[in-house]
């Protein structure tokens, strides 16, 4: 299953708006919930802001068996100004819905190589499907999530569970430096593929795509060999 958040893709709401923390997990849970079925196995998958709500998840719940999460968000406080963190963190409360512009443009989450015209994707942009805005109260929500997997990091890499990473290598909206530090650890139970110069949206390009496929196909491959019959 897929979906848009509030405020993002096709689904309603002001631009960037998604609400708090809790409102972000009640949706979470209540969609795991809707898939979940008795000896079914369950996974959970996102990029950038998504990727770092399902690791937020996955530190929540023992039941999800594995995981692909892309370009994750997890330094929302990245490249921003200590005076715009701290009106975020004041004022998320009192004027919630008020959105800022994330400064994030085309330009920094594709290559040059991109086979996609930048007209077009500026087109979609304009539709709604892209666009750079952040709420208040959602900026102060994702500090605050992106601590939370920070102090719930071992949880996510639960006994059994399988964990795919892929991240740019010249990620400058997520950058791979992050991701590097927060899947160190050679014993946790995940594969990280980074991707060389890939910026954050690895998705526009062929060569990228390629390279993704083959590694997930190998991953997926590796998986299903260790499931016992009764599982499959």
């Amino acid at each position: 299953w897929t979906f848009d958040w509030p405020g993002h893709g096709e689904s309603l709401g002001r631009r960037g708006h998604v609400g708090n923390a809790a409102d972000a997990r009640e949706i979470l849970d209540s969609l795991i919930a809707e898939m979940s079925r008795p000896g079914m196995l369950v996974g959970v998958g996102g990029h950038s802001m998504g990727g770092l709500l399902a690791l937020d998840l996955l530190t929540r719940s023992a039941e999800l068996n594995f995981a692909w999460i892309s370009s994750p968000l997890l330094k929302p406080r990245h490249g921003r100004p200590l005076g715009l963190l701290a009106a975020v963190r004041v004022f998320g409360r009192i004027f919630p819905c008020w959105t800022l512009d994330t400064g994030v443009r085309l330009a920094d989450c594709v290559g040059t190589d991109c086979e996609r015209d930048i007209s077009e994707m500026e087109k979609e942009l304009v539709e709604g499907l892209w666009h750079s805005r952040v709420s208040l109260s959602w900026a102060r929500a994702l500090i605050q999530i992106a601590d939370a997997v920070e102090l719930g990091r071992q949880q996510i890499f639960h006994k059994g569970r399988r964990i795919f990473v892929s991240q740019g290598e010249d990620d400058e909206i997520c950058p791979a430096s992050a991701a590097r530090s927060f899947f160190r650890d050679e014993r946790l139970k995940s594969r990280y593929l980074e991707i060389p110069q890939a910026k954050h949206e690895p998705f526009t390009e062929e060569r990228f795509i390629k390279c993704l496929v083959a590694a997930l196909s190998e991953e997926l491959s590796n998986w299903m060999t260790e499931i016992p019959e009764n599982d499959a």
